[in-house]
């Protein structure tokens, strides 16, 4: 079906399908989804943590303001209470800057807060009933957290709190994980925590989290190829979750093995990662990705007697250039080459 034009629009006026209001919304609407789709660039993938210096200046007032309320609320003999106070604070600042301010770096603060001063006002309630902390009460306090900032989602529509849902969901989910090792718990580390030897239950939450979490950003990108929207803004957040999840995972696994069969499936992997994050148009997917190439650069220039370090970081500079230089000509040879696949039209265009 071709695409509706302004006659379509009024026989549906006509009709009484839609009335004038709503006309001129969608005429607006449409406007500005073309002059996005024109003015910006081809390599771009938005990402804005503040709109101007005046969000700095006031972000820079909300940390001296929590930093003193801290202090003042330190009188008090109940951490709960203090806690509790903070995420009220908190919640008070999140919906003026959101709803009435529409400033981005102080709800970033704002919901930041929030989250951390609730969940640790439900452990602390949590430590008071019980007499040490365990999984399955960390489970369900994060979990709380995590509902009530899908509810903040829901209601405000702020791309941030995709992201600390998520770590919130990565709590919750790491915490299920530690109910099968109870008798373990305190000595977890994250080293083990990413070992699938060791702590199996623990590393598939990651690797669980990982996937979930990329399945719902590609679903907000879908929703807006274009990029111009508070979807792609989330799904953002969301990638910038899943591809370390995902990543550490796998890569920890194959290159801590030590040996050059290892070495080379991690290079594998890493190549991989790149091609799905050139298909997903997604330079956030693979910024864990960097750490690892310089793991294998060292040891390559080490294997054939260079031991300097200086080398492997010209190497790895100089391949991250390029790659990040010519991103948009390199997606655009891999998405020609690619055969056609569901979902290939709903991603951005190439």
């Amino acid at each position: 079906m071709e695409q509706l034009n302004h006659d379509d629009l009024k026989a549906a006026i006509q009709r009484e399908i839609i009335n004038e209001q709503q006309y001129s919304a969608i005429v607006q609407i449409a406007k500005a989804r073309e002059f996005a789709q024109k003015n910006l660039a081809d390599e771009d993938e938005p990402f804005a943590i503040f709109l101007g210096f005046s969000e700095i200046f006031i972000s820079i007032g909300l940390c001296i303001l929590y930093a003193g309320t801290l202090g003042v609320l330190a009188f008090l003999s109940s951490p709960f209470a203090s806690a509790s106070l903070m995420a009220i604070l908190s919640i008070l600042l999140s919906h003026y800057f959101i709803k009435k301010r529409r400033m981005v770096l102080p709800s970033i603060i704002a919901t930041s807060a929030f989250a951390i001063t609730t969940i640790v006002a439900l452990i602390t309630m949590a430590e008071g009933m019980i007499s040490n902390l365990t999984p399955s009460s960390l489970f369900v306090c994060s979990l709380i957290v995590f509902c009530l900032l899908i509810v903040m989602f829901r209601f405000y529509r702020f791309p941030y709190l995709a992201f600390i849902a998520g770590c919130t969901g990565l709590m919750s989910m790491l915490s299920l994980g530690g109910l099968v090792y109870t008798t373990e718990y305190e000595h977890i580390t994250p080293t083990k925590m990413l070992d699938l030897t060791v702590q199996p239950a623990l590393a598939a939450s990651i690797l669980l989290f990982g996937l979930i979490t990329l399945i719902i950003g590609l679903y907000f990108d879908f929703r807006d190829p274009h990029r111009i929207g508070n979807a792609s803004k989330t799904a953002f957040w969301l990638h910038l979750l899943a591809g370390p999840a995902l990543l550490n995972v796998f890569a920890f696994n194959l290159y801590y093995d030590g040996n050059l069969i290892s070495y080379a499936l991690t290079a594998i992997l890493l190549c991989l990662f790149v091609i799905i994050a050139l298909v997903i148009d997604r330079r956030s997917f693979i910024s864990t990705g960097i750490i690892y190439m310089s793991f294998l650069l060292s040891w390559a220039t080490k294997s054939i007697g260079i031991d300097t370090d200086y080398i492997s970081l010209f190497i790895l500079g100089l391949a991250i250039t390029v790659l990040a230089t010519w991103w948009h000509a390199w997606r655009h040879r891999l998405m020609n080459f690619l055969p056609e696949f569901r979902f290939k039209d709903r991603l951005p265009p190439y």
